[in-house]
């Protein structure tokens, strides 16, 4: 049943949805190695900031590239964890004049092992990189 829905998404994003967001992987995977926390505040600033909006529901095509992106994620061969995706989907948001925005949450889980997990929010909401599920099990950061 799942690789129905999976098959159902692939086919209602369309196939150039897939590559592009295949593109941005790969670029996001070796821009991953040049990243340093400053520059995620500065490429936030820069997507706040960046070309004119697009016509239309920014929150639905958003929504549309983050699910590209997903989708993509699972079957490229290299590895596309959160961060990678998070800097990909902002990167496609931000030529196309969408501000995102990217957040690093860390913490601890239940079992007290660190934890770090990056999400992309549009207008302080959370539209890529983490469920309720995930973000339920990060806990602001305990000095102890």
């Amino acid at each position: 049943m799942k690789l129905f829905r999976t098959i159902h998404r692939l086919r209602s994003t369309g196939l150039g949805k897939l590559l592009r967001g295949s593109q941005e992987l790969a670029l996001a995977r070796f821009r991953l190695y040049r990243v340093t926390p400053a520059e995620i505040g500065r490429l936030n600033t820069i997507s706040a900031n960046g070309r004119p909006a697009t016509e239309g529901d920014q929150g639905e095509i958003a929504a549309e590239l983050t699910c590209a992106i997903r989708l993509s994620a699972r079957v490229v061969p290299w590895r596309s964890d959160c961060l990678v995706q998070a800097l990909a989907a902002q990167r496609w948001c931000s030529a196309l004049g969408i501000p995102t925005e990217i957040s690093i949450q860390v913490g601890y889980a239940e079992t007290r092992e660190f934890m770090a997990h990056a999400i992309l929010l549009y207008e302080g909401t959370c539209i890529l990189g983490a469920t309720d599920a995930v973000l339920s099990d990060i806990y602001p950061s305990r000095m102890s």
